[in-house]
């Protein structure tokens, strides 16, 4: 039963490429301004969130246009992110005092760039390929920097739903440590990475997470489930080439509660894909007690 249930879970994976297009955004804070006067930004703004922790102003140092900042002397890290995930491109900054600027985000990339001048507009490219829902931003000299040109492209993955994120608190998640192994049938490892979301009646998708397929092409993590939806569960996955173009179309899926005893405490598979076609010639699956 569960490998019958579990067959149409796998079906996304014998898609063949589409060549999805991604659209690139610039923020330049210009056109239009966040708000009618400067001060703090709004909590939203071009497709990305920011917040009273941020403020943005007119021409300033180097920039002959509207850039952003922290609002508070207070503390070296503040936090910005997006509606929706997106890819982080670039961004610019400059400051009239020199120190050094890391990027993190919530898939764990890292870029850590030196401003070494004052009064010099730099551009700094993190090179990262999974899509960010939030970037800290930790500049050594605190609000003696300042911000301009946030570069963000549209992730494939996430192309036709928006985000929401688990819940937490109210412990209707359910946590499942996931593992799971893609092989071509010449025993050489998929490569790429697969999103996965939980879809909800009524509301938007919980984007569970996007998990990159190792050298080995196994894919782990932990997946927050709603288990308070009622059955049967609904899912969606996609899986993401390394070039980060989205492998045939995202497919939903559904399983019933009863699949997931609560003693269950993860979910593991293999599953070796035919390569000349990228069908599924076998699969094993199994849940972790």
């Amino acid at each position: 039963m569960k490998k019958c249930l579990l067959a149409g879970l796998l079906f996304m994976f014998a898609a063949t490429v589409s060549q999805a297009q991604t659209a690139t955004t610039v923020v330049t804070f210009d056109n239009p301004a966040p708000s009618a006067g400067t001060g703090a930004m709004p909590v939203t703004f071009d497709g990305m969130t920011f917040g009273a922790a941020w403020s943005w102003e007119p021409a300033w140092n180097p920039d002959t246009t509207n850039n952003v900042y922290f609002s508070s002397a207070a503390g070296n890290t503040q936090s910005f992110g997006f509606v929706q995930p997106e890819i982080f491109v670039s961004l610019q900054v400059f400051g009239n005092a020199a120190g050094t600027l890391t990027l993190t985000d919530d898939q764990g990339q890292t870029t850590t760039f030196q401003v070494t001048k004052t009064r010099t507009m730099y551009t700094v490219i993190t090179g990262w390929t999974k899509a960010s829902k939030t970037v800290n931003v930790t500049y050594t000299r605190g609000w003696h920097g300042a911000y301009d040109n946030f570069t963000y492209t549209r992730h494939a993955a996430y192309d036709n739903f928006t985000y929401q994120t688990p819940s937490t608190g109210s412990g209707s998640a359910g946590k499942l440590a996931a593992s799971v192994t893609l092989t071509w049938d010449d025993s050489t490892p998929v490569t790429g990475s697969v999103v996965t979301s939980q879809l909800i009646t009524g509301s938007q998708p919980i984007v569970l997470g996007q998990f990159p397929l190792s050298s080995s092409g196994t894919a782990t993590g932990t997946l927050a489930v709603d288990f308070t939806q009622p059955s049967p569960l609904t899912f969606q996955i996609v899986l993401i080439s390394t070039a980060n173009v989205r492998v045939g179309d995202s497919v939903s899926f559904q399983l019933p509660k009863a699949m997931f005893p609560t003693t269950a405490t993860g979910v593991t598979a293999h599953i070796v894909l035919l390569k000349a076609t990228t069908t599924i010639k076998t699969f094993d699956v199994g849940l972790t007690p």
